[in-house]
């Protein structure tokens, strides 16, 4: 039998339907080959981008370490090393990687850099005197390659755990993207998860305009969520919904954020949010996106699915109406939210809403004589004790603001704590608030801060400023408020060293130091007179300094000398003599 000749049309149908029959019965997804891994180990998400944190989105991916520090970190990409940057907080230590394709990755919470970085690092620190450090090396001088090894995995700076934090940015825009559309081998076939349904009264004629608003828990039957028996809310006037919702992705059970959620109303889009990329800049608009009240009281994460007054997000494709909606009375209306990941894996509620005829609802008696703040005019409040001046576009909707105080105050020398309206109203831009000091001896002012009181004894100090009898700050937020003296030292308290130590089995000197007003400032560390660098470790109070042959003579007796002040300017100074 003769096999006829197959034209090159026929040729390329057989080899197209061959490819699409191999990658529907491959095991493994077909990976864009643009991005290496970034890690040596499956990708595991303990966080995804755009998660719900606490005054910010989240920014990259977080990829799990199988719980230790210490895995080798890779360029995901061709490119140079662009910046290097080592805090005490934030990415803790970080390095950033120019690509030619006009894109950058970041890879934060670093424990170590390789030999050639780490070489670099030290020299800039034993020049500056300094453990921080942020710095842009020419881009001739760290060259690297796609998969090339450029560090190592660890749990610095605002670290909750041993994690790799990497991100995507435009290198332009330096705009954070989300790298999870961009090919990384991450298993994702769970839909997300739908938990709570809130409905909120907007104006004065909504249901419940001065009560709490109503929650709803979510059931999901046959695929679908549903709110109830009935499926149907009676509601009055002008009401917004918010949704409680997370997402899951394979091989971890942690709580990661939804990457779109819609509402519509009678078939008609109402709201969209969708977060593919964000600016810095906006991205404390969240306090505006989310219910602030829910998360500080509630530690809740829940997405307002309408937009407040004053929220510049530029994560919304597609509003009517801001999200909101007057019901009809007497009809009845059919409400979708459908909420999606990065990977397609949805999820729906419906539910129907029949309108009721709106009541002018009644004020307090007690909130009558309250000044109603509007959100996009400078506000004023002041009294004998307090001056609060807060810019306009400061808050995030007009705002009935109160004011009382107690003969109650942290210390004896301040007995007073003052409420600025309520911790529930955060800031976009501070304000500032100044307090009659009179009472303040000139001998303390200088160790005299404004504090910010977040419960029953957790003192925040804030950066503070005299002018005559007044010390003034700026605030974040709205809530209680207090004046307090620092006029006691840091504790320095060895943990692997004393009075003449034989050191030579360790690999470094640890002490922990601990403030407990206005918090650890400077430090500073000398062996034998000679500035030795000490990392800080705020989150475990941790400073420690690793023995180094090429900077301290071996096998000799050393003198050292440790530093520590506050903010205040409070110091306290730990001695020994050891031998290493």
């Amino acid at each position: 039998m003769q096999i006829p000749e197959l034209t090159m049309k026929e040729t390329s149908l057989i080899l197209l339907l061959f490819l699409m029959f191999q990658n529907i019965f491959s095991q493994q997804p077909v990976i864009p080959a643009r991005f290496a891994s970034p890690l040596d180990i499956p990708l595991v998400l303990s966080g995804n981008f755009g998660e719900l944190r606490s005054d910010h989105f989240h920014s990259g991916v977080d990829f799990k370490t199988q719980g230790v520090t210490g895995k080798n970190v890779y360029s995901v990409a061709d490119g140079y090393v662009s910046r290097i940057k080592i805090q005490t907080l934030g990415y803790g230590n970080s390095i950033y990687i120019t690509h030619p394709d006009g894109l950058t990755s970041v890879y934060g919470h670093l424990e170590s850099f390789t030999d050639s970085i780490t070489n670099y690092v030290r020299a800039y620190q034993y020049q500056k005197k300094t453990h921080t450090l942020d710095i842009y090396p020419d881009k001739e001088l760290f060259k690297v390659a796609k998969g090339e090894k450029i560090a190592f995995s660890g749990n610095t700076g605002s670290s909750g755990g041993p994690h790799l934090h990497f991100e995507l940015r435009g290198t332009a825009s330096q705009h954070p993207l989300n790298a999870l559309k961009y090919g990384f081998n991450v298993r994702d076939k769970l839909p997300p998860q739908l938990y709570h349904l809130f409905v909120y009264p907007i104006g004065e004629t909504s249901h419940g305009k001065y009560a709490e608003p109503k929650v709803i828990a979510l059931k999901k039957e046959n695929g679908k969520y549903r709110i109830g028996p009935s499926d149907t809310l009676i509601l009055k006037g002008r009401i917004g919904f918010g949704l409680e919702a997370n997402d899951f992705l394979d091989d971890a059970n942690n709580q990661c954020g939804v990457f779109t959620i819609e509402l519509l109303i009678n078939e008609l889009p109402y709201y969209m949010f969708r977060i593919d990329e964000f600016s810095f800049a906006e991205s404390s608009y969240i306090n505006a996106h989310t219910d602030y009240r829910a998360k500080t009281e509630k530690n809740k994460k829940i997405h307002l699915l309408y937009r407040k007054s004053n929220n510049r997000l530029s994560l919304y494709p597609h509003l009517k109406d801001n999200g909101l909606f007057t019901f009809p009375s007497g009809e009845t209306s059919k409400v979708e939210v459908r909420v999606s990941d990065t990977y397609g894996n949805s999820s729906e509620l419906i539910f129907y809403v029949r309108g009721s005829a709106p009541v002018l609802m009644s004020q307090k008696a007690d909130s009558l004589s309250n000044p109603i703040f509007k959100w996009n005019t400078p506000n004023y409040y002041e009294n004998g004790q307090i001056r609060l001046m807060i810019p306009a576009n400061s808050l995030y909707e007009d705002y009935q603001f109160n004011y009382a105080r107690t003969d109650i105050g942290y210390q004896k020398v301040y007995p007073f704590t003052h409420y600025l309206g309520d911790s529930f109203t955060p800031l976009h831009k501070p304000a500032d608030v100044s307090f009659s000091g009179e009472m303040i001896p000139l001998h303390l002012r200088s160790k005299t801060f404004v504090a910010a009181v977040n419960g029953a004894n957790d003192i925040n100090c804030l950066s503070s400023t005299w002018s005559g009898n007044r010390i003034s700050a700026r605030i974040k937020k709205l809530g209680k408020y207090t004046i307090v003296i620092d006029s006691v030292a840091p504790a320095i308290t060895p943990l692997n060293i004393r009075q003449g130590s034989n050191m030579t089995h360790e690999s470094s000197i640890r002490f922990a130091v601990t403030d407990e007003l206005s918090g650890v400032s400077e430090y500073q560390g000398y062996i034998d007179d000679e500035w030795v660098l000490f990392e800080y470790d705020p989150k475990d109070d941790l400073i420690r300094h690793s023995f180094d042959a090429t900077r301290t003579i071996s096998g000799i007796d050393h003198d050292l000398k440790l530093i520590v002040r506050d903010t205040a300017g409070n110091q306290k100074t730990y001695q020994t003599r050891f031998q290493w």
